[in-house]
C-alpha cells in the first residue's frame, strides 16, 4: 500500500508542484509553531521559545528542498526544465539552432549512407547457396598454373574461385593521347 501511496504522491508533484509546495509550507510551519508552543509551555519567552524551536528544527529551506526531492520524479522534473531551457534557448538564437539542426541532419545522413554501404559490402553473407560453408586458402599469392590444377582436379569442393587484388599496370611509354608525365 505504501508503493501505491508514494506513485500516487510523484505522479501529483509532476502536475501540481505549487499546491504542493503550500502544502508543504503550512505543514512546516505547523511543526515548527508546535515546538514554539511546547519551548512556551517549558518556561521559555516567546522571543527564546522561537530560537529555540528554529535551533532544535534545522534549517527549514534545506528540509523543504529534502522533502521536495523525496516527493517529487527527479528525472521527469530535470527533463521538463531542461527541455523548457533548451526551447528557450533555440528562440534566442535561431540561426545557431538552424546551424545546429542542419549539422546534425548531415551526420546522421551521413552515418546512415556509411553504414549502409558497408552492411552491403561486409556484414551481409554473400549471394552464394551455403556461404557459411566458403573456404579461403591462405593469404599467399598463388599462380595461375596452380589455380588452374586446382580447379580441375578438385574432388572436395564444389567449386574453386580466384581473386586477384593486385592491380596490373602498362609500362608503356606514353603516348600523345596520354594526360600523365610519363614513368
Amino acid at each position: 500500500m505504501r508503493a501505491l501511496r508514494v506513485i500516487r504522491l510523484r505522479i501529483r508533484s509532476l502536475f501540481q508542484s505549487r499546491r504542493i509546495d503550500q502544502e508543504l509550507d503550512a505543514e512546516l510551519r505547523e511543526h515548527l509553531e508546535r515546538q514554539v508552543q511546547f519551548n512556551l509551555a517549558a518556561g521559555l519567552s516567546p522571543h527564546d521559545a522561537r530560537h529555540a524551536a528554529l535551533r532544535e528544527f534545522g534549517n527549514v529551506p534545506l528540509i523543504q528542498e529534502q522533502v521536495r526531492d523525496m516527493r517529487r520524479v527527479n528525472w521527469i522534473e530535470d527533463l521538463r526544465r531542461d527541455l523548457a531551457y533548451a526551447i528557450r534557448s533555440m528562440r534566442r538564437a535561431p540561426g545557431y539552432t538552424a546551424v545546429a539542426a542542419l549539422s546534425l541532419a548531415l551526420a546522421i545522413g551521413a552515418n546512415t549512407a556509411i553504414f549502409s554501404l558497408v552492411n552491403v559490402l561486409m556484414l551481409r553473407d554473400l549471394p552464394v547457396r551455403n556461404a557459411h560453408e566458403l573456404v579461403e586458402i591462405g593469404p599467399d599469392n598463388f599462380s595461375y598454373p596452380f589455380y588452374e590444377e586446382v580447379r580441375d582436379q578438385n574432388s572436395v569442393f564444389s567449386d574453386v574461385l580466384t581473386i586477384s587484388s593486385l592491380l596490373t599496370v602498362d609500362h608503356a611509354a606514353p603516348g600523345p593521347d596520354s594526360l600523365g608525365s610519363g614513368f
